[in-house]
């Protein structure tokens, strides 16, 4: 015997991951830093906008929106009106039953024309009239902007300062902000008749749909035709509700509303009781406890079913914590949780791993896995059995009868080959280990073992034949794992070449597969003609036409025929030749978007690069050579980094993006959302563009948590000035949803297939140049 047990466990395995503090640990640390810089907080806006869809529901009702929108700006003037329409709009809203009228905007001094007759208007209804104020949020510049005095003496002076997250929307609203010296409730406080303390904020609940604002536009009321809507015991909050005269902020779950209604969703939200707002920090105070608990069993199967029901639980208890009006952050505990999982599950298997994974639980044999932890089995020659029929006759019989068949193969194995430890594989494969001195012996037991299954197999009263070869291998030098491979592997090609064993011999096997030779053949395919590249259009979304393409490699093999660049270009990243590929594919671009520029002068090409080129100085010489040979301007170029591929050394290819970007060449993300650090490429990178990966765009529409993703990845690129194109579109449904969503421009099928320069040229061409879509 070799020092291998043919049955039993390992009865120590049962320590793993007991009584360890570090999992719990590494987990809180790192949640806690998620929670303490923030960058969870695209996935918290990401589950807050899915959370509002699912509560959707309509306003009160009792607050109503008259708006400066476009008809009224049509019919009646550009912004700022005079005095004595503002006073006519006022007049008409009490005329028709308001109770109170809040103006959304400031009325300083010297702004409204013919300022008395508005004066007159507001002073005959004391204490019913309100006018906006805001001061800065930065505590650096206290500056503030204020109704002119006479007006201020004859209303409410209220707030309107809110802080603009990076998001471009209101998260939050201060109760009450001192202005000029002056403590001034907020509007949304003032509309709900709730107070609160200075500094004091409370969060906008989104999930009341901006459409069901009862809404008029403001020359209803100014010009006074028809009869007017009933206002009765309602206030209206007036306000711009049009791009030349209000901002626009994003609405989380739902579409970009003017701030003007931003305003009445706070006062609704106050309206239904004052908010409390939990943070993040108790959800994860539970599961720290809890795991801190359960420590001594992480690898259990109810700290992993815990885990799992905490994902859920904890976003449907925010969910109906916000039907009475408490919010909180999840990002750092669904970290905590995630990890806690990912440990629990790798522990665990761990675990089962020690204790079965060596063991075959059919023969109770050693399996393969056992010889790689006794290292001087490798001074042996492994002898390797295959059997041709043996997974298929298992197969074939009931589950029960299965230890049956495998007992009487290991039987007729253990006679042919004696005392020597047996080791079970899997598909009908055996090995075990003989010392180098007994190789011939070792030999000349393989007839009597083939000898010994002549005889067919008797299970449950059926026959069944089976066939065993064998292989050998000698070599001590190369690793245990790829010796049993290789003795195995000789064992069938024994059986297929219908001799009793063969011995492994590495010079023996063929110098080279495809993929090797693939990569050999690769930079003479570029000289033979065998590598084109094609050109896949980009829409701009705004007006239809086709702007920019993106340059992509083909390969046409004259023995294997088309080979898709899933194939090759990863092999050529894996063995240095990428660099050689870039540069064809980089010229071939640029031969195009010259040709392309003649007639459209705007026209770009987008070139995807490898990340292992960012570590190349010569990158820039490459690029900008390329582009000077031809008399082109940088901008024409984009660089599409793959966001899929991790960086080797990000702080330099940050230095080499950020001199490409100085010379006028673009840099885009692609593949955006498919697994890498999306926060870091936006703080660390030098991007202009985003493409968003198409396995979410593929979704839309009809996911709505596809929807609020692709919404939350527009909108944080819109705030970081960043424009933002869809890939994979393929339907007019999704196109026309990627328009709602502010897209800038859109590659897929439904846009154009990838085509040759001349089919492009002919679709650019005068008269052409318009999108199918």
């Amino acid at each position: 015997m070799l020092g291998l047990k043919r049955s039993g466990r390992d009865s120590g395995t049962g320590t793993l991951a007991r009584g360890s503090l570090s999992p719990v640990l590494w987990a809180a640390t790192i949640s806690l830093l998620i929670g303490l810089t923030g960058f969870g907080e695209p996935l918290d806006l990401a589950l807050s906008g899915l959370r509002n869809k699912m509560r959707s529901q309509p306003v009160s009702g009792e607050i109503v929106a008259v708006g400066i929108d476009r008809r009224a700006l049509r019919d009646i003037g550009g912004w700022p009106w005079d005095g004595e329409t503002i006073a006519a709009l006022n007049d008409s809203l009490f005329e028709a039953g308001a109770r109170r009228v809040y103006y959304n905007f400031y009325f300083q001094s010297g702004e409204v024309r013919n300022e008395p007759a508005l004066i007159d208007s507001v002073g005959r209804f004391p204490g019913r009239v309100f006018v906006a104020s805001s001061v800065s949020p930065d505590p650096r510049d206290r500056s503030f902007v204020n109704p002119s005095e006479a007006i201020a003496e004859q209303v409410e002076v209220v707030s309107i300062s809110k802080w603009i997250t990076f998001w471009n929307g209101v998260e939050s609203v201060p109760y009450r902000m001192r202005i000029a010296g002056v403590s001034r409730p907020s509007m949304e406080a003032a509309i709900a008749d709730i107070s609160g303390e200075e500094g004091e904020l409370f969060r906008v609940d989104y999930s009341y749909s901006v459409a069901s604002i009862p809404y008029w536009s403001a020359e209803h009321f100014v010009q006074n035709e028809g009869p007017l809507p009933d206002l009765t015991g309602r206030d209206v909050v007036v306000g711009g509700n049009d791009e030349t005269v209000s901002d626009y902020y994003s609405v989380l779950g739902q579409r970009p509303a003017a701030g003007l209604f931003v305003t009445i969703l706070g006062a609704e939200t106050l309206k239904a009781g004052r908010p409390a707002f939990l943070g993040w920090i108790s959800y994860w105070a539970f599961c720290f406890a809890l795991f801190l608990a359960w420590r001594n069993q992480l690898w259990s199967m109810r700290t992993i079913l815990t885990c799992l029901a905490l994902l859920p639980v904890t976003f449907l208890g925010t969910t109906l914590l916000e039907t009475i009006n408490i919010s909180a952050e999840l990002a750092p505990t669904i970290a905590f949780v995630l990890i806690m999982l990912v440990w629990g599950i790798w522990a665990r298997m761990g675990r089962r791993k020690k204790s079965e994974g060596t063991i075959n639980p059919i023969s109770g044999l050693p399996t393969f896995n056992a010889a790689l932890h006794d290292e001087p089995l490798n001074r042996h020659v492994v002898v390797g059995a295959h059997f041709d029929t043996l997974a298929e006759i298992v197969s074939a019989l009931p589950a029960h009868l299965e230890a049956e068949v495998t007992s009487q193969v290991v039987n007729r194995l253990q006679l042919g080959i004696g005392n020597t430890a047996l080791m079970h594989g899997d598909d009908g494969n055996f090995c075990w280990f003989v010392p180098a001195e007994d190789f011939d012996r070792a030999v000349t037991q393989f007839s009597g073992i083939h000898a010994l299954f002549r005889n067919p197999v008797l299970v449950d009263g059926k026959q069944f034949d089976t066939n065993v070869t064998f292989g050998i291998d000698r070599d001590p030098a190369m690793p245990l794992s790829h010796r049993i491979t290789s003795v195995l592997a000789a064992a069938r090609e024994a059986m297929s070449s219908g001799v009793l064993w063969i011995e492994h011999d590495r010079e023996a096997r063929p110098q080279k597969e495809w993929g090797l030779a693939m990569i050999g053949e690769l930079e003479s395919a570029i000289s033979r003609g065998e590598m084109r590249t094609v050109f896949q259009p980009q829409i701009d979304l705004l007006d239809g036409r086709i702007m920019s393409a993106e340059a992509l490699v083909r390969w046409k093999h004259p023995v294997r025929g088309e080979i898709g660049p899933g194939e090759f270009i990863a092999l050529a990243e894996q063995r240095g030749r990428i660099k050689h590929l870039t540069t064809f594919v980089l010229d071939q671009a640029l031969e195009f978007v010259a040709e392309a520029r003649k007639s459209n002068p705007d026209f770009t090409v987008a070139v995807n690069l490898s990340v292992s080129l960012l570590n190349d100085d010569s990158l820039i010489e490459l690029v900008l050579g390329a582009i000077r040979q031809r008399d082109l301007s940088p901008s024409c170029l984009t660089l599409e980094i793959t966001e899929t591929a991790p960086f080797k050394d990000k702080g330099r290819a940050a230095e080499l993006l950020a001199r490409l970007t100085q010379m006028g060449v673009r840099i885009a993300i692609d593949d955006y959302g498919a697994g890498q650090s999306s926060l870091d490429y936006f703080r660390e990178l030098p991007v202009h563009e985003i493409k968003i990966d198409r396995s979410f765009v593929q979704k839309l529409p009809g996911s709505e948590a596809d929807e609020v993703l692709v919404k939350s990845i527009i909108d944080l690129s819109h705030a970081l000035s960043k424009s933002v194109t869809a890939e994979g579109v393929e339907e007019e449904e999704a196109l026309e949803l990627l328009k709602q969503f502010g897209c800038d421009r859109a590659q897929g099928y439904l846009i154009g297939f990838p085509m040759s320069p001349g089919e492009l040229l002919d679709t650019l061409s005068p008269g052409g140049n318009r999108a199918s879509a």
